[in-house]
């Protein structure tokens, strides 16, 4: 296991770095940029310093640091995110239980329906399918915006609702729940495709587990079924699917730019997109470099934590 994860770091480490050339490439090479100047090797060297500095160079339309925009535009991303996951495994983990236990019956059915349509239906049509209907037909849902205006938030770190819910203001119970609002219709778009697959990879883990011969030597001791599920199958069904939270969790970040320009969501994706417009190449280069390095890391873990967790398949496969 020490030696897969030795080898895991090593090739994150390759990868980040594969990263770094295709961010250098966005700076070095659009006309007028002042690393152009400098030889190849030169200007890679320099741009490599900056990037272990915390350095993500300056915007060639506002001129502002980088470093700064992406700590206040990823954590309002990353909130989406977050909430997002919540709110997936809070509904599926059960739903894929009752579709692993109760197999080929009714209920799994329309539950394999259900992933089957929130698999397939493309998220940013169902974004703004929800958006035409909740916000501006019925009126259940405000308008697309991460707040009321007229709220005033004190933004320290970019997580609004952690500074709403922490703010020493009078009305913060009134911000909070106006960004609760405001945020209900994202979330629940963004919950729908990681939903999808947690109840399929854990249906099917489930489902694998049930018939092995200490699940029925616990059932002829009497155990009851929710002590079987608790104790035998849902211990033994996490381990496999762990490392596909990493893939998720990648695919979500991508869906939440797209879910943000949409609602209008302050975060990195609106922000990119405003830079990929105006062609602010440094500000690209630094939204790549955030968000790959994010994806890798994250993936490390969840490999890491897998192999941990279930070290007999990660032995089988250094062996093979």
């Amino acid at each position: 296991m020490i030696i897969y994860i030795l080898r895991r770091i090593l090739l994150t480490l390759i990868t980040l770095l594969i990263l770094t050339f295709v961010g250098f490439g966005l700076v070095y090479y659009p006309f007028g940029s002042e690393l152009t100047t400098e030889p190849v090797y030169k200007a890679y060297a320099i741009y490599l310093y900056n990037l272990l500095q915390g350095n993500l160079g300056t915007s060639n339309i506002s001129g502002n640091s980088l470093t700064v925009n992406m700590m206040m535009t990823l954590p309002v991303t990353l909130e989406l995110c977050i909430l997002s996951l919540i709110v997936a495994f809070t509904i599926g983990v059960p739903v894929a239980i009752l579709a692993g236990i109760y197999k080929h019956k009714l209920i799994d059915r329309c539950i394999n329906v259900f992933v089957l349509l929130a698999s397939s239906i493309p998220t940013f049509w169902l974004a703004l399918l929800f958006l035409v209907l909740f916000s501006y037909y019925l009126g259940w849902i405000p308008n697309p915006a991460h707040y009321n205006p007229d709220f005033t938030v004190i933004n320290k770190n970019g997580f609004l609702i952690f500074n709403a819910m922490f703010s020493s203001h009078q009305i913060n119970y009134h911000i909070l729940l106006d960004m609760c609002k405001h945020m209900s219709l994202p979330v629940f778009v963004l919950s729908l495709a990681p939903m999808s697959e947690i109840i399929y990879l854990l249906r099917q883990s489930v489902i694998n587990i049930a018939k092995q011969n200490y699940i029925k030597a616990a059932a002829s001791r009497g155990l009851s079924r929710f002590t079987i599920i608790h104790r035998y199958i849902l211990h033994n069904a996490f381990p496999p699917i762990i490392p596909q939270f990493g893939i998720q969790f990648s695919t979500l970040l991508t869906l939440t730019m797209v879910v943000e320009i949409i609602y209008q969501w302050p975060g990195i994706g609106n922000s990119l997109f405003y830079a990929l417009r105006h062609q602010d190449f440094p500000t690209i280069s630094a939204g790549i470099i955030t968000l790959g390095s994010m994806v890798i890391l994250v993936n490390l873990v969840t490999d890491i934590v897998g192999s941990i967790s279930n070290p007999l398949k990660y032995k089988e496969l250094y062996v093979h």
